[in-house]
C-alpha cells in the first residue's frame, strides 16, 4: 500500500461514515523490499483505525465499491515505473464476481445477487 493510495482511502472514507472497509496487505518484509507498497502506507491506514489484515504472499489487488468490482496486478515499483492515469491496469468484473469476491474476503459486506 502505497502512501498515496492510503491517504486517498482515508479521505475517501471521512468522506462518509457509513463506508466499511477492510484493507488485506501482504505485509511481509520482502514485499516492501520487492518494491509492493510502503511502510508509511500502512502505518497511516492503521493509525486511522482501518482494518489491516495479513495474507501472506498475495499478489492481486481487488477493490469493491458498492456493487462493482476491479481486479488488477500491483506494480511492483522496483521493476516498473508506476502507472499514471493514462496506465490501464484493472479490469471491471461482472457483479456476481464481485460478489463472490466479497464472500471470500468480507462476507459481512456482501449484497444480495438478484438481478438489477
Amino acid at each position: 500500500m502505497s502512501e498515496n493510495i492510503a491517504i486517498q482511502l482515508i479521505r475517501f472514507a471521512d468522506s462518509d461514515k457509513d463506508i466499511a472497509g477492510r484493507i488485506i496487505i501482504d505485509a511481509h518484509p520482502a514485499s516492501y523490499w520487492d518494491g509492493f507498497g510502503e511502510i508509511d502506507g500502512l502505518i497511516l491506514l492503521t493509525e486511522a483505525n482501518f482494518e489491516v489484515r495479513k495474507a501472506t504472499g498475495l499478489r492481486i489487488g481487488v477493490l469493491v465499491i458498492d456493487e462493482k468490482a476491479w481486479v488488477f496486478s500491483p506494480t511492483p515499483e522496483i521493476i516498473f515505473d508506476q502507472p499514471d492515469e493514462n496506465t490501464f491496469n484493472a479490469i471491471e468484473v461482472s457483479r456476481d464476481f464481485a460478489q463472490q469476491i466479497l464472500v471470500s474476503i468480507a462476507p459481512e459486506f456482501s449484497f444480495s445477487v438478484d438481478p438489477p
